[in-house]
């Protein structure tokens, strides 16, 4: 059925039926108007976009899409399919489920075939025949034994090679099945749901973040001024696209690299673009480069054997020709055996081999030490590696993050006891409870799924209960305000929806929410912004007091706060700073006063004379065992670096108590700094480097290139990354060191080595194996 004729039925049974999604009472009764070939020739437009818009219209637009799939925009499948294992089984029956058609493993047969490609293992077969042959007609039976010696060889070397070659297979079906094993975020009945992308079926409604790869094909629905993804898996385009409702195609296999959004999953599986390009290619991989040159030293020793046989075999044929030529059939069928023999020692068939075998255990006993290796070389590399630049959020520390200490209202410190609600006044109370509240993404972690021994320590009030979602300094933000009293944490969430959202930018470090003053006068808007202290301190003009009143931040505040700050940036705690502004609604440069609607490049003038409020110390325990590792690497030759965007006193501090900052000469600076040098300043200055904080992406970039490329002597580098905006970095060492808990999926397939605990202790056993 045509597209024009599909779109007709959807909009007669919108105006029949109301446009209710559930038009019908079941799944099974649903009239799905698009069929999977309908919906993946929409999605195979998506180089030629004009094209896809086109027939996206005829489709209803991203709106007749979810009412054909039977799918809400705003709260994805219905409640009655969630949880319904046949409701599942009907959208798989119909769209197919969202996994790739998987190629037959290769027989043991063909790998032991493969083996007699060898050029040497045909010259050793010819050998042993030719050995089976003169031997037994000089011989008999007794003289066939040789050459049936030589062929018993070769077959060993077949079997050897072909169950060698069949277990890496084997390995690298379960490493690469390991691999797939990914999450991402759905919303079913309205809730999130953090599912395997197996389980996604067509219909629904995908949530968008940075650094997610996205599971499936599907369409814009929803999303931030910012949405952008990488289609350089796929199309080999590294530039960064915007997805909105004029750019509305997301492809299966690409990654989100900034922004948030919705989209509706319209294919899964091999229906999608990354699985028929994926169907396409063929499963080769190249050699690593020590197997080469072995290969090459392998072919050269063969050659060079089968030269020195040819030259003796002459050499003895002269000799026999010229001393004694009687009995020439016997002679120079034992010159030719002579000769054969020198080849058969001559042809290291095996070294290729027994490498191999030694990488392939290297890779199994790396996985045991919670390193998971993605391209084989890489185990090669890590030996030789002179630089690590390592994060230290969660690499050197453990990542489990709490409020220390505090500096409240540009005047009051709280350095040896944090605040309750009966230290400060109602309003600052109120103040602070939303702006930490509206600007976090954690929240408690369901009593379903809390573990026996929490739901012990919880009951006998010696745990609090665990925060999940956001990242750990939401979670540290958010259980100091629930330790103030705003366990109601939800209520002020829905109170206080979001106007605009505008994600932490690595570039201004900082996060920020517009949402309506629900504390003062809701006719007005109140921008939060939480971020570095330094760089939210300077956006600020004037301050919060005790009573909750603003009043001007004269220098004498400035000072007492960046004071309090150094003493916390000192003693290794995490400074983080919050603020606030109320704007009427005609300071506000909106696009429409119906839908609010704000670009993110009007919002700027925005972020001026805003109001200080406090800011907190973090505390982020150094790893007990990080010091003994970077110790062992320094021992091994190994200069270990922190690249951070944390703040430098921050960084130095946790630096010494990891072992990496140990001399006066060694040198730390910021970002800013290193990017100010010039390249003879770079020569003389970053060999001694240790410590770079308030770092951007691009700034441990080039320091990877500088160390690989510039450096006297070159090194060879190994660096750390979890960000989607840490990929180039990774690419661009000669070791990529990925996170896997807190890693992005953009970082993980940029990497060579994914650490499976986070952990720097497990960085060293790479070094080791």
């Amino acid at each position: 059925m045509s597209f024009i004729q599909q779109t007709e039925r959807y909009y007669t049974n919108k105006k029949d039926q109301q446009a209710d999604f559930k038009r019908s009472k079941t799944v099974q009764d649903h009239d799905f108007l698009f069929d999977a070939d309908d919906l993946s020739y929409l999605m195979g437009q998506f180089q030629e976009e004009p094209n896809a818009i086109s027939v996206l219209a005829q489709m209803g637009g991203v709106e007749g899409i979810s009412y054909a799939l039977r799918t809400d925009m705003s709260s994805g499948l219905g409640e009655d399919e969630v949880g319904d294992a046949d409701a599942t089984a009907h959208r798989q029956t119909l769209y197919g489920k969202n996994s790739l058609t998987e190629k037959p493993p290769v027989p043991f047969w063909r790998l032991c075939l493969d083996e007699l490609e060898d050029p040497m293992l045909k010259v050793l077969i010819v050998a042993g025949v030719v050995s089976i042959v003169t031997g037994a007609i000089q011989h008999g039976t007794e003289g066939a034994v040789d050459g049936i010696a030589i062929l018993v060889a070769v077959v060993i070397v077949v079997m050897v090679g072909g169950f060698n070659n069949y277990q890496k297979e084997k390995q690298f079906k379960k490493q690469e099945a390991e691999s797939k094993k990914k999450d991402c975020i759905v919303i079913r009945a309205g809730k999130e749901k953090k599912i395997p992308f197996g389980e996604v079926v067509v219909g629904d409604l995908v949530v968008l973040r940075d650094g997610f790869t996205i599971p499936a094909d599907g369409i814009f629905v929803f999303g931030t001024e910012n949405l952008k993804a990488s289609e350089a898996g796929l199309t080999g385009e590294s530039k960064e696209l915007p997805k909105n409702r004029f750019h509305p195609l997301l492809m299966k296999g690409t990654n989100i690299v900034s922004g948030e959004g919705l989209m509706i999953c319209v294919a899964v599986g091999d229906k999608t673009e990354y699985g028929g390009l994926m169907a396409k290619l063929k499963d080769d991989r190249d050699a690593t480069p020590l197997q080469e040159k072995l290969e090459v030293l392998g072919a050269q020793i063969g050659w060079g054997g089968m030269a020195v046989a040819i030259l003796l075999f002459l050499i003895l044929i002269i000799y026999w020709a010229i001393d004694d030529p009687v009995d020439p059939g016997t002679n120079v069928v034992n010159f030719f055996i002579i000769a054969v023999t020198i080849v058969v020692v001559a042809v290291p068939e095996g070294l290729p081999l027994a490498v191999t075998i030694s990488l392939a255990y290297s890779m199994k006993k790396m996985l045991v030490d919670n390193n998971f290796v993605r391209h084989l070389a890489a185990c090669e590399t890590m030996g030789n590696a002179t630089t690590i630049c390592s994060d230290k959020t969660g690499t050197l520390t453990t990542n489990k993050m709490s409020v220390a200490k505090c500096h409240l209202y540009g005047t009051t410190s709280y350095f040896d006891k944090l605040p309750g609600k009966m230290d400060m006044s109602q309003s600052a109370y109120n103040r602070i409870n939303v702006a930490v509240c509206t600007n976090t993404k954690s929240f408690q972690r369901d009593e379903k799924l809390w573990k026996p021994d929490e739901k012990k320590a919880i009951g006998a009030g010696k745990m609090k209960v665990p925060l999940d979602g956001g990242n750990q300094t939401d979670c540290a933000m958010l259980q100091w305000v629930i330790d103030l009293g705003a366990g109601n944490f939800k209520e002020i969430r829905e109170q206080n929806p979001l106007t605009k959202f505008f994600p932490f930018d690595s570039k201004v470090k900082r996060s920020s929410v517009l949402v309506r003053d629900t504390l003062e006068d809701t006719t007005k808007f109140v921008m939060y912004v939480k971020g570095a202290a330094e760089q939210i301190l300077s956006l600020c003009n004037y301050r919060m007091n005790k009573e909750g009143d603003i009043e001007e931040l004269s220098e004498d505040d400035k000072q007492s706060v960046l004071t309090a700050m150094d003493n916390m940036t000192c003693t290794g705690l995490r400074c983080l700073g919050v603020g606030y502004r109320i704007y009427n609604q005609d300071e506000i440069p909106f696009k429409s006063t119906v839908s609010y609607k704000l670009e993110d490049q009007d919002a700027e003038i925005l972020f001026e004379d805003m109001v200080w409020i406090g800011c907190v110390g973090i505390k982020d325990p150094v790893r007990k065992e990080v010091p003994d590792a970077v110790a062992t690497c320094q021992r091994a030759g190994i200069v270990v670096r922190m690249v951070t965007g944390d703040h430098l006193e921050t960084a130095k501090h946790i630096a010494k108590e990891c072992g990496i900052l140990t001399c006066s000469d060694h040198v730390c600076m910021t970002g800013g700094e290193f990017r100010e040098l010039s390249d003879e300043d770079k020569k003389k200055v970053l060999p001694r480097l240790r410590v770079l904080a308030r770092s951007k992406p691009a700034d441990k970039e080039e320091l990877v290139i500088w160390y690989k490329t510039c450096n006297e002597p070159k090194d060879i580098v190994a660096v750390t990354g979890d960000g989607a905006n840490d990929a180039l970095a990774l690419k661009n060492a000669d070791v990529g060191l990925s996170m896997g808990i807190q890693g992005t999926d953009v970082a993980k397939e940029a990497s060579d080595v994914i650490i499976m605990d986070d952990n720097f202790a497990s960085i060293e056993k790479t070094v080791m194996w």
